[in-house]
C-alpha cells in the first residue's frame, strides 16, 4: 500500500506492506506535497502528483492547480522523484493491464493516456451527464474542483470530476454529478462524446450505478 502524510508543514510517500509483519518505508527524500499516488500494473513504480507546499501553507485549498503543479514518479525501492510532465489539468494517474501508459482525467479532454516520458498524448472518451439547474451558480464553485471538465457555452450538461480505466481498457468509471456511472470505451474512430444522462439511451453501452449519489470512485 503507498499513502503520503503531511505533518509540521512537510509531507513524504510511504509503501507499507500487507502481508507478514508490517514494515513502513519511506520513498521520498525531499519533503513536498504529494497526492495522489497510484502504482503501475508492474508495480516497479509509483506515479503521484507534486505540488507546492507553500500555496497549501498559504491556505489556497486542497484543490488549488498549485496543489498539483507536476505529474511525477518515483521507483517503489524510493529514490529520486523523476518528472513526466506538468500536470496541465491533467489529474489522478491510474493503469491498465494491457500497455505501459499512464491514464489521467484531463479537464477539458476527459480520459487521456500519456507516457512516462510525458510524450503522445492520446484521448479515450468524453462524458456528460444531465443539465442542473440553479444550484451551480448559486451554492457551488466548480472551479475550485481539480477535475471538473469544462462545460463550453452551449453546452451546459453535468461533467465527469473523475473518469477511470478499467483494468483490462474496456470500459471506463465515471464520477458525474456526485453520481458513478461505467461506460464501454469505443476503440475505433475519433474520441466519442457519449452522454449519459439516460445511460440506458447512451450511444454505447452504459450504466448509472448508484441511486442516491456515490463519492470516490476506484
Amino acid at each position: 500500500m503507498v499513502y503520503t502524510t503531511w505533518e509540521k508543514n512537510v509531507g513524504h510517500l510511504y509503501t507499507v506492506n500487507l502481508n507478514g509483519r508490517t514494515r513502513i518505508k519511506k520513498l521520498t527524500t525531499v519533503p513536498g506535497l504529494y497526492t495522489y499516488p497510484a502504482w503501475s500494473f508492474n508495480s516497479d513504480r509509483i506515479a503521484f502528483h507534486r505540488g507546492s507546499a507553500q500555496s497549501f501553507q498559504d491556505l489556497l485549498g486542497l484543490f488549488s492547480s498549485r496543489n498539483m503543479e507536476d505529474l511525477v514518479w518515483i521507483s517503489s525501492e524510493g529514490g529520486d522523484i523523476q518528472f513526466i510532465d506538468k500536470s496541465k489539468k491533467r489529474s489522478v494517474p491510474h493503469f491498465t493491464k494491457g500497455d505501459d501508459r499512464i491514464y489521467l482525467t484531463d479537464s477539458e479532454k476527459g480520459l487521456v493516456s500519456i507516457r512516462w516520458d510525458g510524450t503522445d498524448e492520446k484521448e479515450h472518451l468524453k462524458l456528460k451527464g444531465i443539465v442542473t439547474y440553479g444550484s451551480q451558480d448559486i451554492f457551488h464553485d466548480h472551479a475550485a474542483l481539480p477535475n471538473s471538465i469544462e462545460a463550453d457555452d452551449n453546452d451546459k450538461s453535468s461533467k465527469p470530476d473523475e473518469i477511470l480505466i478499467s483494468p483490462d481498457g474496456t470500459s471506463a468509471l465515471a464520477k458525474i454529478n456526485n453520481d458513478i456511472y461505467i461506460a464501454t470505451i469505443p476503440k475505433y474512430g475519433k474520441t466519442p462524446m457519449v452522454s449519459v444522462a439516460k445511460a440506458e439511451k447512451a450511444a454505447f453501452p452504459a450504466m448509472k450505478l448508484t441511486k442516491i449519489g456515490g463519492e470516490f470512485p476506484v
